[in-house]
């Protein structure tokens, strides 16, 4: 700033170097903030997709039961979206990791398994009483189903969110007021010509606007490398954990987790995931103007308690 728009020296008292490192540190830790909220999004939409839907019943291989009519009658209770007998090739491969593939796959092994049905609910509808229509036939039939964990998984996964949003809030408070002390010490070194111009009749608004302009490009020249050394630091997180969502695998069919598994292969070609380099490349403005609003405030604010 030149001396014919700084006629007060108030450039020269604000510690430059000071402040950017401020804002650098702090738009820093607001984007790997942002970062970790939309990671906690995209797990909670691979963990749980339409999962929560979802639930396994297993009938003995020897109970008796006739599946047809068991299928039939779930197809038809309302709350029901599907229902169908899971393939032995799907049965096979869920037991594989155990019992190996080729031990799993063997007819006189398979016989002795227990029948497994895929039950879809449908979220849109009220809950049928699945446990009641199921053991009316078969009751000796066993039900799993992650409706519960599922909650508790959506409620950890908010939290998650919750608290990364909190992280971004408490960092802007911090930069405040590290800002206020600087524009508040600047102000202190240059009271007498302040005072001076004041008596004759400057504005509060021109002396704010002088601080406050170089608060602002102080903001800017700050947070445009917090935002660039974020985005370096979010780039290698995404790197080491590509081997864990590059993947899908087969057992992944839900429509949520696939959405997810679609988001994760694209960072690749986005660097980040478009979401988050949109909110990444709002960090210099925003402590840019932060910078700048807090400069006028307390400007002004000192400016009415003078004498």
């Amino acid at each position: 700033m030149n001396r014919t728009r700084d006629a007060l020296g108030l450039g020269r008292a604000l510690p430059d170097r000071a402040l950017i490192a401020v804002v650098l540190g702090m738009t820093l830790l607001a984007g790997l903030a942002l970062g970790g909220a939309f990671a906690a999004r995209l797990l909670a939409m691979s963990w749980l997709g339409d999962a929560r839907g979802i639930a396994m019943v297993e009938l003995p291989a020897q109970t008796g039961t006739k599946i047809d009519p068991l299928i039939q009658n779930l197809q038809a209770a309302p709350g029901i979206m599907s229902a169908r007998v899971l393939p032995t090739d799907d049965v096979a491969r869920l037991l594989g990791p155990w019992l190996g593939s080729g031990s799993a796959a063997e007819p006189a092994l398979m016989a002795g398994l227990p029948t497994v049905i895929e039950v879809r609910r449908n979220e849109n509808a009220p809950d049928a009483d699945l446990q009641g229509l199921i053991h009316a036939q078969a009751s000796d039939a066993v039900i799993a189903e992650d409706r519960h964990w599922t909650q508790r998984l959506s409620l950890f996964a908010g939290s998650i969110q919750a608290c990364a949003f909190c992280v971004v809030a408490l960092v802007a408070a911090i930069a405040v007021v590290m800002i206020g002390v600087a524009v508040r010490g600047a102000l202190r070194v240059r009271r007498v010509p302040i005072e001076i111009v004041h008596d004759l009749g400057a504005s509060d608004g021109y002396i704010a606007g002088i601080v406050a302009r170089r608060g602002l490009v102080l903001g800017l020249v700050g947070g445009i490398p917090g935002t660039l050394f974020a985005w370096g630091m979010l780039l290698a997180l995404a790197r080491l954990a590509a081997p864990i969502t590059e993947e899908p695998g087969p057992d992944v069919t839900s429509q949520g987790a696939a959405a997810a598994m679609h988001v994760a292969l694209s960072w690749h070609d986005a660097l980040l995931p478009p979401p988050l380099m949109w909110a990444l490349s709002t960090l210099p403005v925003a402590s840019a103007l932060l910078a700048w609003v807090t400069a006028q405030g307390n400007v002004r604010l000192w400016l009415r308690r003078l004498p």
